[in-house]
């Protein structure tokens, strides 16, 4: 019934469902013939990224542009005034051949406010296609190890201080993606 929302351009959405006036789920919906045309597989992790941001931020504007903020001190790049992505520093993560041009042409699309989290929702999906990598060695390797035992064994709260706890978050998600099952 809501098909039409998701035709044209967009690859896919989140559509609220109602019942009697009451929000009761959230449908994922993906434009099957664009994506596929478009190669865009992944569109599903993409719009459900979105979902969980809503969870976990609650809608919060500042709190989405924060985020995204701190998933581009991970990859060694800012936002100008005019809403472009620029190389700053050194990033964490590798990128296949065109890949990261393509993410910040796909960020520059989005008007500046849905930027933040738009960043997270498309690095999540080029994530899941393989077309980002984070650089880890064996010693990062095994602290991923450690580290990650113990945030599912704890019942805390998810925290967004730094660029670690941004990466942990990117990594944890596809780990239960992956896996098939919640991480924590």
């Amino acid at each position: 019934a809501d098909w039409f929302r998701v035709k044209g351009k967009n690859y896919g959405a989140i559509i609220p469902i109602f019942e009697n006036g009451n929000l009761v789920r959230f449908e994922i919906l993906v434009n099957k013939h664009r994506s596929i045309k478009d190669g865009k597989f992944s569109t599903v992790i993409h719009e459900l990224m979105h979902r969980v941001l809503y969870n976990t931020l609650k809608g919060n504007p500042i709190l989405r542009k924060r985020m995204g903020d701190q998933v581009l001190k991970t990859l060694g790049l800012e936002i100008d005034a005019d809403g472009n992505l620029n190389d700053v520093g050194k990033s964490k993560v590798k990128w296949k051949p065109g890949k990261l041009a393509e993410f910040k042409r796909r960020i520059a699309g989005y008007a500046k406010n849905k930027q933040g989290e738009e960043i997270v929702a498309i690095m999540s999906e080029m994530m899941n296609d393989n077309h980002v990598t984070f650089n880890t060695n064996v010693l990062t390797k095994f602290w991923n190890m450690i580290s990650g035992w113990f945030r599912m064994r704890m019942n805390r709260d998810i925290e967004f201080n730094n660029t670690k706890d941004v990466e942990n978050f990117l990594k944890d998600f596809h780990t239960s993606i992956q896996k098939k099952k919640p991480n924590a």
